[in-house]
Formats: C-alpha cells, sequence, structure tokens
C-alpha cells in the first residue's frame, strides 16, 4: 500500500476588502454672531461697564452747556427752589422733588448755575451705571450695549446731562424704581409666610414705596408707573407681591402728602385742572371729556411716535422742530403720517409679545414703558410736543424694537448681521452727531466760563437777558416788570422783580391794567424773541406785543418807553401809567 504523500493545504483566499463608501462629514457649526458676541462681553464685562461709564462722561463734557435753555422750564425748578429756601414756599407745581434737591444744592453751594448742571451730569452718570448693573444677566449683552450704549451716546440724550431741567435726576430715581423693582422680579417664590416674606425683604418693599414716591414728586405723571409692577405681578400671580407694593406705596405717599399738607398748607397749584383743558394757552375752550382725552392720546402717540422717535434717530433733521407761543409746531405735517404711527406702534406691540413669550423678567421692563407712555399722551395736552416728555423712555423703546429684532433673527445666522449692524447704525449716527456738534459746544463752554456768558444765544435772546441785567441794576427798588420768561430774568438776574405772562385771557386793555395794578407791575418788557430758535422769521412769540396793543388801543399815554437794547431783534422796557384807575 502505497504511502500518501503529506500535502500543504491550500490557503484559503482572503476575502477582497471592499472600498469603504465615503460618510458624510458632519459639520459642526461654530458660534454665531450673538453668540460670539455674548461670550466676548461676559469675558470682559467690568470694561465694558466701566468703558461706557466713562464714554458717557466724556460725551457729557463734550456738550456740556452752562446757559439756562430759553425754554424756562429749567430756570423755573431754580427759582422755585430758591423760593423754598428763602420764603418757605413749597414747590407743588410740575411736582416738588427736583426743587428740593437744588435747594439743597443752593444751602450747601449757594446760588451756582454750574454746581446745578454739574450735578445733572452726577445724576446722569449714575443712572447710566445703575440701568447697567440693573439690566446685566437679565438682557442679552448685545441688547443691554445698544440700549445703555444710545444713552451713553445720544446727542438728545447728552443734552440733559448739562441742564437744570429735571430729566437726569428724574432718570437717576427712575434707575433706582427699576432696581429695586427687577429685585423683585428675579424671586421666584413667596417665603412660607406672609410674616415671612415681610421680616426678609422689608427693606424692599420699605424702598420701592419711598422711590415711586419720589419718582411722582418728580414728575407727576410718575403716578402712572406705579401700576407697571401691580400688574405686572398680578399676570405672574405674585398677588402678594402686588400687594406689598401697593400697601407700601399707598402709605408713604399719603404719608409724605399728609406732612407737606401740614408743614407748607394744601397744595395750592392747578397742575391737574390745567392737565383736564382741551388747551393749556387757551382756558376759554373748557375741559377734555372722555374723547377728547382718547383724541388727545391719539394725536401724541402720532407726534411721538412719527415725528420724535426719527429725529431721536436722526433719520428727519433736528431743526424741522420749532416752539410758538403755544407750544410746538411742525414745519411737515406729513412727518405726522398715520401710517409711520401705525406701523411703529405694531413693530413695539409685537415686539413686545415676542418679549413676553421669551423673557418674563425683561417684560416688566416693556411693560413700564408702555404704561408710562400711556400715561404721558393721556396727560400732556397735544400742542406741547416736547421731545424731554418721551426722552425719559427712549432707550427702553430702542430696547423693545431691537429685542424683538434678536429674537426673529436669533437662530437664522445670516441675518443676525444685518440686524446688528442696523443697530450698530443707530449707535454711530447718533455719536457723530455729538461729534459734529462738540467743537461748538467747548468753544461756547469756553467764551461762558470766561467774560461772555451769553455767548451761544441768537441776538433776540442776548438782547433780552441784557435788558433784564439793565433792569435789576437801574430800576428803583420794589420795580416789577411783566414779561414772558420771568425765570430766565430770575436766574440771570438772581433778582425777584418779575411778573409772568403767559395766557392772552383777555382782549380788554383795561382789564390788564386792573390785573397789573393789583400786581404791583411797574413797567413792561417787550422783546422781539423768535418763534423759530433757530430761524430769523417774521414769526415772534408775540404775547407781550399784543398785550402792549390792547392797553395803547384807547390811550397811547398808558405806556412810556423807558430803554431799548439792540438795533435789531431788540427788547424794549416800558414804564406803566395808571392814570384813571
Amino acid at each position: 500500500m502505497k504511502k500518501q504523500s503529506k500535502q500543504n493545504p491550500k490557503p484559503k483566499a482572503k476575502p477582497v476588502a471592499k472600498p469603504l463608501a465615503k460618510q458624510k462629514e458632519i459639520k459642526v457649526l461654530g458660534p454665531t454672531l450673538f453668540e460670539k458676541f455674548e461670550i466676548f462681553v461676559s469675558k470682559h464685562e467690568k470694561r465694558f461697564m466701566w468703558g461706557m461709564l466713562g464714554f458717557s462722561i466724556i460725551c457729557s463734557i463734550l456738550l456740556f452747556d452752562m446757559k439756562v435753555s430759553i425754554g424756562g422750564d429749567d430756570s423755573a425748578y431754580i427759582e422755585r427752589a430758591y423760593n423754598f429756601l428763602h420764603d418757605g414756599i413749597y414747590p407743588y407745581y410740575q411736582g416738588p422733588g427736583y426743587p428740593l434737591v437744588l435747594a439743597s444744592l443752593m444751602k450747601i453751594f449757594g446760588f451756582k448755575i454750574g454746581v446745578f448742571k454739574l450735578f445733572s451730569l452726577l445724576f446722569y452718570t449714575a443712572h447710566i451705571l445703575l440701568t447697567w448693573v440693573t439690566f446685566r444677566k437679565k438682557l442679552p449683552y448685545f441688547i443691554l450695549v445698544f440700549m445703555v450704549g444710545f444713552a451713553v451716546v445720544s446727542d438728545y440724550m447728552q443734552y440733559y446731562a448739562s441742564q437744570t431741567w429735571s430729566e437726569a435726576f428724574y432718570m437717576f430715581i427712575q434707575a433706582v424704581v427699576l432696581w429695586l423693582i427687577m429685585k423683585v422680579v428675579s424671586i421666584e417664590k413667596y417665603e412660607s409666610s406672609v410674616w415671612g416674606d415681610l421680616k426678609k425683604r422689608w427693606y424692599i418693599w420699605l424702598g420701592i414705596g419711598l422711590a415711586f414716591t419720589f419718582l411722582t414728586m418728580t414728575k407727576t405723571v410718575a403716578i402712572f408707573g406705579i401700576v407697571a409692577p401691580l400688574l405686572y405681578f398680578i399676570i405672574q400671580k405674585k398677588y402678594r407681591f402686588t400687594l406689598y407694593i401697593l400697601i407700601s406705596f399707598v402709605l408713604i405717599k399719603v404719608g409724605v402728602g399728609q406732612l407737606e399738607k401740614s408743614l407748607y398748607g394744601p397744595n395750592s397749584s392747578n397742575q391737574w385742572e390745567q392737565m383736564m383743558l382741551k388747551d393749556a394757552y387757551k382756558p376759554d375752550q373748557g375741559t377734555l371729556d372722555a374723547a377728547g382725552f382718547i383724541g388727545r392720546f391719539g394725536e401724541n402717540l402720532k407726534t411721538y411716535s412719527s415725528m420724535h422717535f426719527f429725529r431721536f434717530l436722526h433719520i428727519i433733521p433736528q431743526d424741522r422742530y420749532k416752539l410758538s407761543e403755544d407750544g410746538a409746531t411742525i414745519n411737515d405735517e406729513k412727518q405726522l403720517a398715520w401710517v409711520v404711527t401705525i406701523f411703529i406702534t405694531a413693530l413695539i406691540l409685537y415686539s413686545s409679545f415676542r418679549i413676553y413669550k421669551e423673557n418674563k423678567q425683561v417684560f416688566f421692563l416693556v411693560l413700564y414703558t408702555l404704561v408710562m407712555c400711556g400715561g404721558i399722551f393721556f396727560g400732556i395736552h397735544a400742542n406741547n410736543r416736547q421731545d424731554r416728555l418721551i426722552i425719559i423712555l427712549f432707550p427702553f423703546l430702542l430696547m423693545i424694537i431691537g429685542y424683538g429684532g434678536y429674537l426673529i433673527v436669533k437662530k437664522i445666522g445670516m441675518l443676525q448681521g444685518l440686524v446688528g449692524a442696523v443697530l450698530g447704525v443707530i449707535l454711530l449716527a447718533s455719536f457723530y452727531h455729538t461729534l459734529a456738534k462738540a467743537p461748538e459746544s467747548l468753544t461756547v463752554l469756553q467764551k461762558n466760563l470766561g467774560s461772555e456768558p451769553y455767548y451761544g444765544y441768537t441776538q433776540d435772546w442776548v438782547n433780552y437777558v441784557e435788558m433784564g441785567e439793565w433792569c435789576a441794576e437801574n430800576l428803583p427798588a420794589g420795580s416789577v416788570v411783566a414779561c414772558r420768561k420771568p425765570t430766565i430774568s430770575f436766574v440771570t438776574t438772581h433778582k425777584k422783580m418779575w411778573y409772568g405772562v403767559y395766557v392772552i385771557d383777555s382782549q380788554d386793555g383795561d382789564v390788564w391794567r386792573k390785573k397789573f395794578k393789583e400786581a404791583g407791575v411797574t413797567h413792561l418788557l417787550e422783546a422781539d424773541i423768535r418763534a423759530i430758535p433757530t430761524k430769523k422769521t417774521n414769526r415772534l412769540i408775540s404775547t407781550m406785543h399784543k398785550i402792549h396793543a390792547f392797553i395803547e388801543y384807547k390811550i397811547r399815554r398808558y405806556l412810556k418807553l423807558v430803554k431799548v437794547i439792540g438795533t435789531d431783534e431788540s427788547a424794549r422796557l416800558y414804564e406803566m401809567d395808571y392814570g384813571g384807575l
């Protein structure tokens, strides 16, 4: 039997490896523009905060103005402070809050306009800091920088940092109110009992009552603001907080009112009665009914949303706005188009809804802003149209619109740059106008601090204030001068010899002579003050001209010319003759 030879087994063929199918690469998207900005600012937040604060001070100095404005209300606050300090006359009218602060400064530093204005700068700067602190980590930094940044660089906002209008002080107190309320907004739940709530946070409830009371003492219209926290906590079903705030405010407000009344007598100012009038300059037209208030609201809404809104953003020129003796009038009524009003209003309401759905804490600021705008639009005469009435809320209105846009494109990276560009252009445009005004402003400031205190006034106002100085230096003791701008004359002369005439309530010259005689008026100051401050036209603030004509309609010897200052846009002083009375 034949031996079989051993054969090596054939190696198994290795399976041929199939080429791997190409796998799709998963792209990992990087952070969006908003996310990058959030990360960057959160890393450098302190630098941003202090940088904005320093930048605000620089802008305030660039636009600092040593003169009182030609509006007159800023001078009126100073005069009321003086009257309170020297005569014990409590400054009820337009709210005692700011005059009391000025009276304190006057007591410490004396009658120094520069000091009053420096404190306005400090109040404005403090409001910038406190607003940042209040809304950090509640607003996206993208929106917080935009909101606070506008208040920093806007020439319209910064104007009030060196004025003795009440706005800078009001914005500071408003910032305190918002800081306190936001502390409560951040509380997630009650303590186990009412006593626990009161014991743990009594100082917050007390602080809110005090701050809101002082806010209403600074601007009467701020009384509407208390509605915002009450309504907000009702919506959030935190009824205890609503009750604490309401009780604190009512007790302190009533207590302060009773203290004022016991020390200085009842409030005899007619501010609320004036608010009810159809026209503050024409009381004979009577008072508004419910339909009249709705009409006033609509007119104010139209004015502030279709004119001032775009002025503040420098979309329409500043000189489109002008003052007349009856308030403000507009060159171009097309600026007040209802279609623009409806668009802006719809934009704000839609953005407010989006914020409510996304950020319940910041919704309080939205609610406060809307409630205050409503109060202003109902309470202010439609022919007033002063931009300062809404400037205290304008950064918040921009925040609402900007935040709405932010939420719309939050998940659409390619559109975030567009929103960022729009908000950036708004800030850059405002800063550009601040820089553009700075050289002239600094020149005026230098001359005002030197030997030319009225440099920067137009010639009509130079003549007016110089006539006031002449009266203070040359008229005999006991003289009283009737004029259209008595508070400015008081501030520039420091003399209480001025009788203000604001409303023409009679066309009978004898009625005016009797009224002047009863008031001890010895002279009448008639000045060719421009109705359009920035332009010399044939339109004048003609109140005193008309009264002059009424008095001399029958007999021309009742007014004797004493002094003329200026050959053009002159100021004229007349001595009153009461013969026959």
